[in-house]
């Protein structure tokens, strides 16, 4: 599928949708990477995922999907500041220090992530995606758990995490005395604590 092919398909899709999403796009696209930036400005991944964007991710070339934070491959990555998006089946192993500040997207994949230092991870987890993620020392997580996923908290020393849980997502979290968690539960999510 060419460029032209793929930009106006992902139109169609989404032309009933969301008019000003449609606009956007139709005119400021003129490239691969352009369609990627705007997905990721967007922010709202759910939306994105269940309006055919799944389904035309497989016209992008790797490289450019690579250069803009989107994964369809097993990938480790230390200390990155940028957005990260794992499409379906690839994995992540990701470790962050100091004061690094980061945010993945796990779309039926899976993510080993550890926050040390004053470090900050945000993670969506849609579908039947899985996250483990550690929390050291003063480190921050926020977590919105979203579908069929599930996701293992641990938390060590004084972090702080947060989690936001929908529809039949399932939490584990396991924590030591110094560290604290604060959760929202909804629909039919399930938190298990230690």
């Amino acid at each position: 599928m060419t460029f032209e092919e793929l930009k106006f398909e992902l139109l169609d899709r989404q032309r009933k949708k969301e008019i000003n999403k449609l606009f956007h796009l139709y005119v400021k696209a003129e490239s691969y990477s352009d369609i990627l930036r705007i997905v990721k400005s967007e922010g709202n991944f759910r939306w994105i995922f269940k309006n055919g964007f799944r389904d035309l991710i497989q016209y992008f070339p790797i490289e450019e999907l690579e250069n803009e934070g989107f994964y369809q491959r097993e990938v480790s990555l230390t200390d990155t500041v940028t957005d990260i998006i794992l499409l379906q089946g690839s994995s992540l192993t990701l470790d962050l220090s100091g004061k690094t500040r980061c945010r993945v997207i796990i779309d039926n994949a899976n993510a080993v992530i550890t926050v040390n230092d004053l470090a900050m991870v945000e993670v969506e987890c849609y579908r039947e995606g899985s996250a483990r993620i550690t929390n050291n020392d003063w480190s921050y997580s926020y977590v919105t758990a979203r579908d069929e996923s599930i996701i293992s908290l641990w938390g060590n020393n004084k972090s702080t995490l947060y989690l936001d849980a929908y529809q039949n997502s399932k939490t584990y979290a396991y924590l030591q005395p110094e560290s604290f968690l604060y959760s929202i539960i909804n629909d039919n999510a399930v938190l298990n604590k230690n």
